[in-house]
């Protein structure tokens, strides 16, 4: 009985020899848990940015935080470009074949003439205008706050504060615009 003890002593020792495990700090593990209600208008419209949002807000909790804030600048992306599908913006007008190919600024300053072609007779139309220019100010603030200063190596990092500043800055952004870009809007 002792050998076979030893045995499996032995053996749990050499699969576990290489095995870590780390525990979240409480509030940052009850976030993750959270990702599924916490940005489920997203998800919901924006299907393939679920695994960028989980690795964000994993990342958050291991307390790598431009890790998390450049996976939050991939999910702002598809929805820069889902907004810039929804107001008519023309990748070949633009010089690219696809319109993953781009740039944030492109699609951006390609919206002005799109904003300002929207009416504006009726109330309902005149929030909408509203609605979408604030859309275009808030995108062009997070790409020039926080995009552009992560994706182009020139922001070292980023506190836990700022971190959770941001992730709930793009959360709400994302819920708020996946009511805009949903068939029914």
């Amino acid at each position: 009985m002792a050998r076979l003890m030893l045995a499996l002593i032995e053996a749990f020792e050499d699969d576990t020899k290489y095995l870590y495990l780390y525990a979240y700090p409480k509030e940052k593990g009850k976030r993750f848990t959270r990702v599924g209600n916490d940005w489920c208008p997203t998800i919901s419209a924006f299907p393939a940015v679920k695994d960028d949002i989980t690795n964000a807000v994993d990342l958050y909790a291991l307390g790598h935080n431009l890790a998390c804030v450049f996976h939050l600048m991939r999910v702002a992306e598809v929805g820069v470009q889902r907004f810039g599908k929804k107001l008519g913006v023309s990748p070949t007008k633009l010089s690219v074949n696809k319109f993953t190919d781009l740039t944030w600024h492109q699609i951006l300053d390609s919206l002005n003439p799109k904003l300002k072609a929207l009416p504006q007779t009726t109330a309902a139309k005149k929030a909408k205008y509203e609605k979408y220019s604030a859309i275009q100010s808030y995108l062009y603030g997070v790409k020039d706050a926080w995009r552009n200063p992560t994706m182009h190596p020139r922001k070292t990092g980023y506190s836990d504060l700022e971190t959770l500043d941001i992730i709930n800055h793009v959360r709400s952004f994302m819920n708020e615009l996946a009511t805009v870009v949903s068939p029914k809007a």
